[in-house]
């Protein structure tokens, strides 16, 4: 008892029942500030505006959602094919760019606040606005999904603004893909089609340039008086007809000649006789007949239906009154300590 004396337990003891004591008696104190602490977070939460989400959940889109990107692009055309990956990749870029948000900003939800609100600056505007649309990627590979969250202050407003951002991101990603393919078929359009210009251009000036060879050919045989190619057995004959080109072609004698310059000379198209012509002009309609509808082509499919929400997400009642009530209460208790402190100090003057 003596040893308890001298540390000091029965003081600190009587002192501990002594607060405990004191802040029963201000129990009503810390009641008053937990009910008012309340009443004000349940007038903020009933008298708040309510806020809806609505929420779409976007996955890539199915193998035959792309079949009109791959139009064409088989082995012969050089052109890779498009896979689900690739066209998921440009809309999901598409869906989280920056001048997505923006465009939707300008035309969407500015136009949706009234006069007053639009005058205040447009950094703060834009600051509440970009907390209203939350896009999240999520998962990886074949299963990964795209979630957008849009908030609005009415159900239908939430489930509108949902579709109209997604749809400003789908236009724009197939829109992006389709000027990919244009631009792609008509690069190689043209080069096919410059091919073709040379190989015609190098075959008048081939046909032109035989002439000129027939015609000091037919000179040579006028000269010698060689109207046809002599006439000679066996082995030599033969050897003499398949060497008839280059310095002995005026040994075809001038009736073959003539009727050679002649045909040349009238000849008009010159595309019958170029071999790898016609291999080139289908390439090259091929590639020029390659259109892509955008409409027949899906950038993403959608993971469930979009529904219309039936209970806002903000303001969260039952939350904020508890808040405002352990709140409250934490102010009665401070002011009742601050009553306790103050009484034991007035004791001890």
């Amino acid at each position: 008892m003596c040893a308890n004396r001298a540390i000091g337990l029965p003081d600190d003891q009587d002192e501990l029942t002594a607060f405990i004591v004191g802040l029963w008696n201000q129990k009503a104190t810390i009641m008053i500030g937990a009910v008012l602490g309340g009443v004000l977070a349940a007038a903020y939460a009933f008298l708040s505006s309510p806020v809806y989400q609505a929420t779409m959940i976007l996955m890539p889109p199915p193998k035959n959602g792309i079949a009109e990107l791959n139009l064409g692009r088989i082995k012969d055309t050089e052109l890779a094919e498009y896979s689900v990956k690739d066209v998921y990749e440009v809309f999901q870029r598409n869906v989280q760019a920056e001048s997505l948000r923006r465009d939707f900003f300008r035309n969407v939800y500015l136009p949706s606040l009234g006069e007053e609100a639009r005058n205040s600056s447009l950094d703060d505007l834009y600051a509440r606005y970009v907390k209203k649309i939350i896009i999240s990627p999520e998962g990886r590979g074949p299963t990964e999904r795209v979630t957008v969250s849009v908030l609005n202050g009415s159900p239908q407003g939430a489930v509108e603004w949902a579709n109209a951002f997604v749809s400003k991101a789908d236009a724009a990603a197939k829109k992006e893909l389709v000027e990919n393919v244009n631009r792609e078929v008509d690069v190689r359009a043209r080069n096919l089609g410059q091919q073709i210009t040379l190989l015609r251009q190098n075959a008048k000036v081939a046909k032109e340039d035989r002439i000129v060879r027939l015609k000091e050919a037919l000179a040579i045989a006028q000269s010698v008086g060689l109207e046809k190619p002599p006439m000679l057995g066996g082995r030599l004959s033969e050897e003499i007809s398949t060497g008839m080109s280059g310095d002995l072609t005026y040994m075809r004698g001038t009736q073959a000649l003539q009727a050679e310059i002649k045909n040349l000379e009238g000849r008009e198209y010159d595309d019958p006789f170029l071999v790898s012509l016609r291999d080139l002009q289908m390439r090259f309609e091929t590639y020029k007949g390659i259109y892509v509808n955008p409409d027949k082509i899906s950038v993403f499919q959608l993971d469930g239906e979009i529904e219309q929400p039936d209970r806002p997400v903000k303001p969260q009642k039952g939350l904020i009154v508890a808040i405002g009530l352990l709140v409250g209460g934490a102010f009665g208790l401070l002011v009742a300590l601050l009553r306790n402190m103050s009484r034991k100090v007035f004791k001890k003057a």
